[in-house]
């Protein structure tokens, strides 16, 4: 059961940290030294003992409170659980409370010191460092004078990325804490020569040995960080499955709506379509009726030119006829019947040669 245990255990990690020793110590001043560079000539640890009624109990105290000889606070905590909105708001509150206990000192404000968070990220992230390091600063990147709170997350997943640029034994000796955090004492690190690797690994045989109570706890808490991980997971897997519908539900929505705006530019497209051909067809109805009616003129043309044309031959005939009429009636001493009769004129048509010899010549018979 022992080999179970993590080296990010809480209970373990409080442990390992508070047991003022040249261990604890080494590994207390790794720690602070290395990511907020403090110099200082001790340290006083304020709350040693874990106090808790439950695993579960949210009263547990398993982060490191401390001070250096300068006054100034120091925390140190183990995040076991999954890093979310509520536990950067929590981090964020529990420094602004760090403050507030130092301003009770009393209204001096010069009394107040700066405060300083150290909080280990066990959560897998997608951060570019492995300490990333905050404090209240202007738009253009410059730190506020005076700060109060500085706050360093230290991510531990991302030692994966330092080793693929480094060897185990070029790790600084920080970055070997880090190593140790993540994979424990395994044989990647176990024959390294390290002051860290060393007090870690006798921390952490010291906890084999310690309170039965104590061990009990860790374990407890394990477990139950391994159940509300596990929740966590599913949860997360659930919230994803979730978006996963949600965004096919959405695509799907998109589609429908791009081929409802798809058939309503065809409807519009076959609606200018048939507004085309109905404007061709009445042009062309147009053209027909204007080819017809040209047609209908020409052909009225033509029959008067026809006309007209018999009409001249004709006229041309009855004068020439009108010519010999007048010329028998006048060398005969013919009546006007006697030289029809003579030119064989039909009968029919004595009345109408009569009326042209009376309207041309004035001629009576």
């Amino acid at each position: 059961m022992d080999n179970k245990l993590s080296f990010t255990n809480d209970v373990f990690f409080k442990f390992m940290l508070t047991r003022e020793d040249e261990g604890s110590n080494y590994l207390l001043n790794l720690i602070i030294k290395d990511i907020f560079h403090l110099q200082y000539s001790s340290l006083q640890i304020t709350n040693p003992e874990i106090i808790t009624n439950s695993m579960k109990d949210k009263r547990i105290f398993l982060d490191i409170l401390l001070k250096d000889d300068e006054g100034r606070p120091i925390d140190i905590e183990m995040q076991v659980s999954s890093l979310n909105e509520l536990q950067y708001k929590r981090f964020q509150l529990y420094g602004f409370k760090m403050v507030n206990d130092e301003l009770n000192k009393g209204d001096d404000y010069r009394n107040i010191e700066p405060t300083y968070q150290i909080i280990f990220i066990t959560d897998e992230s997608k951060e570019e460092q492995l300490v990333d390091i905050y404090m209240s600063r202007n738009e253009k990147g410059r730190a506020e004078k005076y700060n109060l709170i500085h706050r360093a997350y230290v991510y531990i997943d991302y030692i994966e990325e330092i080793l693929k640029e480094k060897k185990v034994e070029e790790l600084t000796e920080f970055e070997k804490l880090v190593y140790i955090f993540k994979k424990g004492l395994d044989d990647g690190i176990i024959d390294v020569e390290s002051k860290v690797k060393r007090y870690m690994g006798e921390k952490y045989k010291e906890f084999k040995n310690t309170d039965e109570g104590m061990r009990h706890l860790a374990f407890q808490r394990e477990m139950w960080q391994w159940q509300t991980k596990q929740e966590q997971l599913l949860a997360k897997r659930e919230k994803e499955e979730r978006e996963r519908q949600d965004r096919e539900r959405e695509e799907k929505d998109k589609e429908r709506e791009r081929m409802d705006k798809e058939r309503e530019r065809m409807d519009k497209e076959r609606e200018l379509q048939d507004q085309e051909r109905a404007r061709i067809d009445l042009e062309l109805q147009e053209r027909e009726r204007q080819i017809d009616e040209k047609e209908n003129q020409l052909e009225i043309r033509e029959n008067i030119l026809a006309k007209k044309i018999a009409k001249s031959k004709a006229q041309g005939v009855d004068e020439g006829k009108m010519s010999s009429l007048r010329s028998l009636m006048d060398s005969m001493n013919w009546t006007i019947e006697q030289a029809m009769a003579a030119l064989q004129i039909p009968s029919e048509q004595y009345d109408y040669y009569k009326e042209l010899m009376k309207t041309t010549y004035n001629t009576k018979n």
